[in-house]
């Protein structure tokens, strides 16, 4: 058996993501346990900011390739891993549809892992053959060494703000951060991966949590930060120790959080907002009690949902919610009801999707009972097809759009307020470099509007 002594680490995409790009801070964890524990060069293959997998492959001459991969990219991860194969190199898979579905991921590759994969993969390094392979927790996250930031093309990620919404883009800084600090979910929504295992929830110590964020801070100058964390007030010990180190650190980073809406008291906010919490998000889903109640497990309502938004207003900090549209049995009527929640609501920041239902999920099994998944069913058809069993795709597109425009038009009316409060902005924004970025792409989506308009 051959010694494994380059590791190639693989996020595969179909997409370039022009906008907010995430680092893959879990193949990052992977690198850094595997690099610590094992004597091996590792290189991160990031094709959702331009990397090219095969090439890299071609180019990096690695023993082992592994891939990391979401349902709607698992046929790009095959793909890869038939071209590692080809070369004779071994391949290994991880991720949320490996766990789900390790006997469709077998066929294509040379070991699944399910589950957590920093252990697993050294011990295939260190020789283990398993077709699948069970992964087990590392017991205490603070033993993960922190990310090696060295191994991602961070200018990449750093700035990648500058492309997002144009509002968004003036008022915020242009080097946003991301950390994770903990591991899994404490709720079982019907349509989430999350619901498909029973994961112990984890935490970083504040601690190790407050020197990561301090080394992005002094090696590359970030000035806003977002954790990824699916919610970060799950652990309020935690939080309160968090916070109280940043302010003691004088960090001067503003950042951005998700919660559920249960978790949001006004002691809470009080106090992430001394420690430079400017936004959070929250999963809304819905304007429709029904739909609502259907895709939380009857865990929250339409009032929590208020309740948050209220709280968060009064302590100042901005609010942003993604809902879905498309759920089985959902009438015009409660997409409407989700439409208005939206418009009545003010909310500073808006994520509309249609509904997707994974493997594995209560919502899967839902559409399966239904039979809106057919048989020949392709991972890749997930944003070309419509899950609802009342209205099509293009029909589902149109909400969307008018929920968007509903959205839009609060966040202009936001902006002009505020450049007729403070009317100094307008001066700052011309001196903004960013300021020209925007103008550009405003300038460009007007033009193809209107040649949209003239070929109809």
């Amino acid at each position: 058996m051959d010694k494994i002594r380059k590791v190639l680490l693989v996020n595969p995409s179909r997409f370039l993501y022009k906008e907010i790009c995430v680092p893959p801070v879990v193949l990052g964890y992977l690198a850094s346990w595997i690099m610590q524990h094992n004597d091996v060069e590792v290189k991160i293959s990031d094709e959702a900011i331009g990397h090219n997998a095969i090439n890299d492959i071609n180019s990096f001459k690695p023993d082992l390739v592994g891939l990391t991969a979401m349902t709607e990219f698992s046929l790009r991860a095959y793909e890869i891993a038939n071209e590692a194969r080809k070369r004779k190199i071994l391949t290994v898979v991880g991720g949320k549809h490996a766990t789900v579905l390790p006997e469709e991921v077998a066929e294509h590759v040379d070991i699944v892992v399910r589950s957590y994969g920093e252990l697993a993969l050294s011990e295939i390094i260190n020789g283990r053959r398993d077709r699948i392979i069970e992964g087990k927790r590392i017991e205490d996250l603070d033993m993960i060494p922190p990310l090696p930031w060295d191994l991602l093309e961070m200018h990449k990620y750093l700035k990648s703000y500058e492309n997002a919404h144009p509002f968004a883009s003036v008022f915020w800084p242009s080097k946003l951060g991301f950390i994770m600090t903990s591991r899994g979910c404490p709720y079982k929504c019907i349509f989430c991966y999350n619901s498909s295992e029973d994961r112990k929830l984890q935490f970083m110590s504040p601690q190790r949590v407050i020197k990561d964020i301090i080394e992005l801070k002094e090696r590359y100058g970030i000035e806003s930060l977002c954790f990824l964390d699916d919610n970060l007030f799950s652990h309020r010990k935690n939080l309160k120790e968090l916070c109280a180190l940043m302010i003691e650190n004088k960090l001067d980073l503003k950042w951005m959080c998700a919660s559920s809406v249960n978790y949001v008291k006004e002691e809470y906010l009080e106090m992430v907002k001394e420690a430079g919490c400017v936004q959070m998000s929250f999963g809304f889903e819905s304007g429709s009690e029904r739909i609502l109640s259907l895709l939380k497990n009857n865990m929250f309502t339409i009032e929590d949902n208020l309740r948050a938004i209220r709280l968060c207003k009064k302590a100042g900090i901005k609010v942003a919610g993604s809902f879905i549209f498309g759920i089985p049995t959902e009438t015009e009527s409660e997409i409407r009801q989700t439409i208005d929640f939206i418009k009545q609501n003010s909310l500073d920041s808006v994520n509309i999707q249609h509904i997707k239902p994974y493997p594995g999920t209560e919502l899967w099994n839902l559409c399966k009972e239904k039979n809106i998944i057919p048989e020949n069913f392709s991972w890749d058809s997930y944003d070309t097809r419509s899950f609802s069993d009342i209205f099509s795709y293009k029909e589902l597109s149109n909400f969307l759009v008018e929920a968007v425009n509903s959205s839009n038009q609060y966040t202009l009316r936001r902006a002009i307020s505020r450049i007729k409060s403070q009317p100094q902005i307008v001066f700052r924004m011309f001196y903004d470099p960013r300021f020209t970025h925007i103008i550009k792409k405003i300038i460009s989506n007007l033009l193809k509007s209107f040649k949209r308009v003239r070929a109809d």
